[in-house]
């Protein structure tokens, strides 16, 4: 059976500390580009980093809505968790695969 990782549970953490709002910025910079595809993550509240391949797996699975406040409709900037009961739902149903 598949672990949730310890990465993607901490990033939920520590986004749910920070009043649940995570920011997706594009960025040239080395580490958007070669693993972010041109995005950064991090923490709306402190700017707090938040791990590439966490928030991109928070946000592919839907454990972070989009707040439809982007550019363009389909590429939001900020996303917000869902709630604790949810995100467990979410790990137990992942888990049992």
């Amino acid at each position: 059976m598949p672990k949730l990782h310890k990465n993607v549970r901490v990033a939920f953490a520590q986004l749910s500390e920070g009043r649940g709002l995570l920011c997706r910025q594009f960025s040239r910079s080395d580490d958007a580009t070669h693993r972010g595809e041109n995005y950064l993550y991090f923490r709306v509240m402190d700017g707090k980093k938040i791990g590439t391949a966490s928030a991109k797996f928070l946000i592919q699975e839907g454990l972070v809505k989009p707040c439809s406040d982007g550019l363009f409709e389909d590429t939001p900037q900020t996303f917000r968790t869902v709630s604790p009961d949810e995100f467990d739902d979410f790990k137990e149903r992942y888990e049992a695969v």
